[in-house]
Order: C-alpha cells, then structure tokens, then sequence
C-alpha cells in the first residue's frame, strides 16, 4: 500500500454526516454503472446520486466547506480543484471489484487530472457488514472503513475495491483532486515540513527558526507546484 494514503479521523463533524446521510435517506439514486469506463463498468455495482442534483450540490457544498477548513487536508492534498462529489450508495450484495480511477476526468472547464482520490463515509461502520474499502499491498490488503465524518485520501492511481455489503447500506461521498503539485512525493516533503513547522510552533521554538523552515517550505513549494 502507498505511504501516501492518509484516514482523516471526523473531516466532517460526526452529527454533520448524519445529517447529511439522513438528507438523502430518499434522493434519486441510480445505477453507477452510467459512469464507469471500460472494465470498471463489469466491476462496478452500487447507486450513485447525480453530482448536478439539487440535493448533491447542497450537502457536496457542505463537505467542500470542510475541505477547506482542515488544515491536514489542505497541507496533504494541496488541492488547485476539487471535483464536485458523487454521493455513492451500496446496498446488499452490491460491491466495486478492483480497479483504477481516471487519470483525466472531462470537466465544464475542461480536462483535470486526478491526483488523488478522497473517501467521506457517511454512514456508521455497525450499520452494514462487508463494504469495506481494500488497498491491496505488498504486506496483504488494507481494509478501511471509517466512522461517520471519517476520510480516507489516496493517490488517484492506487488499485483499490469495495468489498460486498452483506447487511444494511453503506453511503459514502467520494471526489477527485487536481493538486497543485502532482508529484506525491514532493506532496509528502511538503506536508512532512508543515508538520514540523506546527511541532517546533507548538514547542515553543523561537520564531526566527519556525520562520526559516517555513521558508524552505515555501521555496519548495514555489519550485514544485503547478498553478
């Protein structure tokens, strides 16, 4: 499994992904298949909500407004867009066999390139069995499956599935991001510096030595990023 995969624990408030997930309890979900390409299309078996639907662009709206506000998503992601979200609904005996996401997805404002993929779960891990997220590794597969409000961020080329749900549902929100630095290693020097720059804060570090880290931070990012 990528080192770069990261759980968020509660991006979203737990009492907000209830909301939401309650919000939608009745919307027009429909096959997912309609949007898969090529053989992911064989794989794919869940329900997903038109991203354009009213209900979709409000409580999207809601989670882009957490994205933004998490400090850890911004320093990991360093997001230059993100697609609006596709709200996802796995009922029993539905699954997502392995596959890839895009590279390139087509956009109103044209093609954007899927630097990493993000997971919201929505609904309580004891409301459904099976539904796991796998990533599968070298150390044998990874299996993800968050708490309400939860995330898991991952790079866009990284082999995943959903495992059978075998009781009750399973709702999750997942969407795409263009970083402004493609590069998932450099994406990680990044963040790793931003983390030491908010522990030498936390310390007390003198703020001459906070601000030079910071400076080659910046520098970095100034060198790496893609506009």
């Amino acid at each position: 499994m990528s080192s770069h995969s990261v759980t968020l624990p509660q991006l979203l408030a737990p009492d907000v992904a209830a909301r939401v997930a309650a919000a939608l309890a009745d919307a027009p979900f429909s096959d997912g298949r309609a949007t898969a390409h090529g053989g992911a299309r064989d794989a794919k078996r869940n329900q997903q909500l038109e991203p354009a639907h009213p209900l979709a662009r409000e409580h999207g709206a809601t989670l882009v407004a957490a994205l933004n506000r998490s400090e850890r998503f911004m320093s990991l992601a360093l997001p230059h867009t993100i697609l609006p979200f596709t709200f996802a609904q796995y009922e029993v005996g539905m699954a997502y066999g392995e596959h890839l996401d895009l590279p390139i997805v087509g956009t109103p404002n044209g093609p954007l390139r899927t630097d990493l993929s993000l997971t919201i779960f929505l609904s309580p891990p004891d409301a459904y069995d099976g539904g796991e997220l796998v990533i599968p590794g070298d150390d044998g597969p990874r299996t993800i499956k968050g708490g309400p409000g939860d995330a898991f961020l991952y790079p866009s080329d990284t082999l995943h599935r959903v495992a059978p749900v075998t009781r009750g549902q399973r709702l999750v929100a997942i969407t795409w991001i263009q970083s402004l630095v493609p590069d998932a290693e450099q994406r990680a020097i990044l963040a790793g510096i931003g983390d030491s720059v908010i522990a030498m804060h936390t310390a007390g570090a003198p703020d001459a030595d906070v601000t030079r880290l910071r400076q080659v931070q910046h520098k970095l990012l100034r060198r790496w990023a893609r506009a």
